[in-house]
This record gives structure tokens, sequence and C-alpha cells, in this order.
């Protein structure tokens, strides 16, 4: 009977099994959060993706239609966004005029909807003809820039790694290619 603690004392069978216990769960912590980690990176990319694109399609011709481009547009962000949900993003295409005294002016802004009440604006609701501050240099006189904003909401699957949603916000400006603005058609 004695010998059993002093036996049990020196056996190192069981070790390595006792350090995966112990090293287990940080593991599987760490599996979890980078996977939802990169579901947040993919998002991030996804946002970047659809601001470029939708501004893209709408500098490219002359004129676009409010009832028919702009809602295809803002359709196949659906397939840009796959497979993350497309609930949380908001789209807003906005198109500013540099007069001579070089003053900036919002010439219009689509869709009607997220103009009035798009998460991120921070000069109030850019309606036809109010002021637009723009960064320096990116316009000359007489010409227009289009700005294109994409917003969304990413939340956690698993809100226990991640509790908080994460917003992700891209902007991109483009030139109008074929003239010095796009015109907006009913």
């Amino acid at each position: 009977m004695k010998r059993l603690p002093q036996r049990l004392m020196y056996d190192r069978r069981g070790a390595t099994a006792v350090e995966f216990a112990f090293i287990a769960p940080v593991l599987v912590l760490f599996y979890f959060g980078l996977a939802e980690f990169s579901g947040a990176l993919m998002a991030d990319r996804k946002v970047n993706l659809v601001a470029s694109e939708i501004g893209d399609l709408t500098t490219q011709p002359t004129s676009i239609s409010a009832s028919t481009d702009v809602p295809d547009m803002i359709a196949a962000t659906t397939t840009i966004m796959a497979p993350l949900a497309t609930s949380p993003l908001s789209v807003r295409l906005i198109e500013v005029y540099e007069d001579s005294s070089s003053n900036t002016w919002v010439k219009w802004c689509q869709p009607t909807a997220a103009c009035t009440g798009y998460p991120t604006t921070d000069q109030g609701s850019p309606t036809s003809g109010t002021k637009f501050t723009i960064p320096s240099g990116m316009l000359t006189s007489g010409n227009c820039i289009v700005q294109a904003q994409a917003t969304y909401t990413y939340t956690s699957p698993l809100s226990v790694l991640i509790p908080a949603p994460w917003t992700f916000t891209q902007t991109f400006y483009l030139v109008p290619r074929q003239s010095p603005c796009v015109t907006l058609g009913t």
C-alpha cells in the first residue's frame, strides 16, 4: 500500500492527456474566432466591391433612369454580397457638381430613401441643390463626380465571440466617362 502513492507520483502516462485537456478549449476558441474574423473580412471586402461596382455602373453611360437602372444596379448587389444577407446593406449614389465659384452642390441622389435616412450621413440629407463637401482637388469647375457609398452591418452568428455588430462603410468617387455629368432620368 505504501508503494501506490509513490508509483502514482512518478507515473507520467497521462500527462499528455491532461495537457491536451488544458489546450483544447483554447484551440477551439481560436478556431471559431478565426472563422468569425474571416466572415467579417469577407463582409468588408464585399462592401468595398459593391461600392466600386455600383459607382462604376453609374458613371459608364451619359444618363441613367431612376425607375429602371438604379433598381437594377441595387438588385445586382445581392449577387455581389452572396452568400451574406443583403438586408443590412445600404447603398447611396450622389452626383456632385462644382460651379464656377468652386462650390459643390448635389445634382441628384439615389435611391431616394437612402438619401434621406442613410446611416452614415455626416452632411445631412443630400437632396438636389444642397451643398455637399467632397475631398479637395477631386473636381473641376463645370464637371460632376459621383460618390458611391455602401454600408453593411455585420452581425456575428456566434455573438459570444463578437458580441457587437461591426459596421463597414466604403466610399468611392468616380468621374463620369462619356460626359461631364450623368443625367438622371425618371
